[in-house]
């Protein structure tokens, strides 16, 4: 596991923390989930040729530090978030509370919820290495690439 600590608003913490306390999960859990529904937006997320877009400044908001416990995995994959959608993890936590937090709470709660059908990230992310000589090559999909272009990396 990777430890690593958030900034977040107040606000955001709380729901988070309540959605935890609800559905009898860690607030780490809840937040890998949350962060795995807004990636999955990749299609209308992803921006290039901007800088990083953090949350707006607020001076009438409260700023918590959030200690949050990450699989190798999940951590590669936040950091990709951050990397191809131009926005930090804590705004991306942010958009993931306001888009997914009810209904996630709900989910959580309800009879049909499946945490092993939950445990994938997402459908076809792929991160494949390639050397040659010296020289390392990285190919990310998202999505489930032509193999035409798979059989040409692996």
């Amino acid at each position: 596991m990777i430890e690593t600590t958030i900034n977040m608003r107040d606000t955001v913490l709380f729901a988070v923390d309540n959605a935890a306390r609800a559905s009898g999960k860690t607030r780490s859990g809840v937040l890998v989930i949350l962060l795995r529904k807004v990636l999955k937006d990749h299609g209308f997320m992803t921006r290039f040729d901007k800088r990083v877009q953090y949350q707006e400044k607020d001076e009438t908001a409260v700023w918590e530090k959030a200690h949050v416990y990450l699989t190798e995995r999940d951590y590669e994959l936040f950091l990709d978030g951050r990397r191809f959608f131009k926005r930090s993890v804590s705004l991306l936590i942010a958009l993931a509370v306001e888009r997914y937090l009810d209904k996630l709470v709900e989910l959580l709660l309800s009879e049909s919820y499946d945490e092993e059908a939950d445990n994938y990230p997402l459908p076809n992310y792929i991160i494949a290495k390639k050397m040659s000589g010296s020289v390392v090559g990285w190919h990310i999909f998202w999505g489930f690439p032509p193999w035409e272009d798979l059989k040409n990396i692996i």
